[in-house]
């Protein structure tokens, strides 16, 4: 009976150890979406400056003002960074459920897996046992 509980506490050790594995992958893919967000608004701003730089130049131009460039680069540069950021949330949203909906799963399954050992247990202790069985007796 005590090899019985040790393989119950070493198959929930193990579960947990999985769980905690799944877990530490999940926060890892999200850590690399927001990296990859981050880098992206960069390169996005990076692209805005030299547009802005590029507008000052043709500024000089007399069909274009330097007020409409830099207005243009502006509305350019907060749409981008809207859209990053939009993008960003999405992805964090899907990573955060994705983790839920397997740790809850996991969680369900050594919940489950956990009080067929504890019934089995009881029943080979006669602790458990049929109902019927105590009705009969009395």
């Amino acid at each position: 009976m005590a090899q019985r509980s040790e393989d119950i506490s070493h198959s929930a050790g193990e579960t947990k150890g999985q769980v905690q594995v799944k877990k530490d992958e999940m926060m890892e893919k999200g850590r690399e979406t927001a990296q990859a967000a981050k880098e992206k608004a960069g390169s996005g701003m990076q692209a805005a400056k030299e547009k802005a730089g590029s507008g000052m130049q043709s500024a000089k131009d007399p069909d274009t003002t330097a007020k409409e460039k830099a207005s243009d680069t502006a509305t350019d540069t907060k749409e981008k960074a809207s859209d990053t950021a939009q993008g960003t949330r999405d992805t964090a949203h899907e990573r955060k459920e994705q983790t839920g909906g397997i740790l809850e799963k996991t969680g369900e399954q050594v919940k489950s897996a956990a009080q067929g050992e504890v019934e089995t247990v009881k029943s080979s202790v006669g602790m458990g046992g049929d109902k019927n069985k105590d009705d009969t007796n009395n």
